[in-house]
């Protein structure tokens, strides 16, 4: 991927290449989860699992690593792009401004990152495997039943590029919504 930095190794890149032949990522998921551990033995970290339509922050990583709590963050500020226009659209709370907004995790399944930690048992692969595939609509709730707190990123922190041929919303006929 364009920027991506293959000389760090704080960075882990997990292909997939495999159609499911649906509109289900519990495939990705269980490959995720089954290979990171063994990418990372020994290591703790915060994993994002992003699709190629989504376009992170460049401020991000440095945001996660400074502040470093070890549970989570989530994106309650983002936008959508759309790759065949450019139209822009603003995602986040509403507010006298933006009366119909809303929150960056309501279009995009990549809106949060959690804390994983390998050193110590394999709690961290089935709590994540069981948090992105609750749905992106679920994250507080399957964080709150892991005991697992996230806090909100505290600047417009990530992007979804519409329009790509690939997106779920396209695929389900929502695309305009």
């Amino acid at each position: 991927p364009l920027g991506w930095p293959d000389d760090d190794p704080r960075f882990v890149f997990l292909p997939y290449d495999q159609d499911t032949g649906r509109m289900d990522k519990t495939g990705k998921l269980i490959h995720l989860m089954q290979t990171l551990p063994s990418l990372m033995p020994g290591q703790d970290g915060y994993m994002h699992a992003l699709d190629g339509d989504d376009v992170m922050h460049p401020d991000l990583v440095a945001h996660i690593r400074r502040d470093n709590y070890g549970r989570g963050y989530w994106h309650p500020q983002g936008g959508m792009i759309d790759a065949a226009t450019n139209a822009l659209a603003r995602c986040g709370p509403r507010t006298l401004r933006y009366p119909t907004a809303k929150p960056f995790r309501s279009h995009c399944g990549s809106g949060a990152a959690i804390y994983v930690d390998f050193r110590q048992d394999d709690r961290y692969a089935e709590f994540a495997t069981r948090f992105y595939h609750s749905g992106h609509r679920n994250f507080f709730a399957a964080a709150r039943a892991h005991g697992v707190t996230l806090d909100p990123v505290p600047f417009p922190s990530a992007l979804y590029v519409m329009n790509t041929g690939e997106n779920m919303r396209q695929k389900r006929g929502k695309l305009s919504t």
